[in-house]
């Protein structure tokens, strides 16, 4: 499990990455991801986890208001199982958005949909 929103639509946006044991029926918490990010996607290639996407829902402005589409990560952040560690890729997504997809085919990422703020 890897990032996400502690209180639901209010605060708590976060960088948590955690694993769960079934053996052991246990949680363990792993080493946070570099952004933080709510609605985000995720997917594997290889070895390595992609955290691609996603908002901060926690964000508010001066008045308060609920301004979280304007705050979309662009950052691309990957988690290398073999190393445990993790990186921010060199480039951005052109485009960001919370609640999409991101999918593995042929081990190539392809990220799509979700919600955001576009200026025309």
């Amino acid at each position: 499990m890897v990032a996400g929103i502690t209180h639901g639509r209010s605060s708590g946006t976060n960088n948590m990455f955690d694993v769960y044991d079934p053996q052991t029926d246990a949680w363990d918490n792993l080493a946070a991801a570099p952004h933080i990010r709510d609605y985000v996607m995720a997917a594997v290639v290889k070895d390595k986890l992609y955290v691609v996407g996603g908002r901060n829902t926690s964000f508010r402005d001066t008045e308060n208001k609920l301004n979280f589409f304007s705050q979309t990560v662009l950052e691309m952040d990957c988690y290398d199982f073999k190393t445990g560690q993790w990186s921010t890729l060199p480039y951005k997504l052109p485009l960001g958005s919370g609640g999409g997809a991101l999918v593995n085919l042929n081990d190539k990422l392809y990220y799509m949909g979700g919600s955001g703020r576009t200026r025309f």
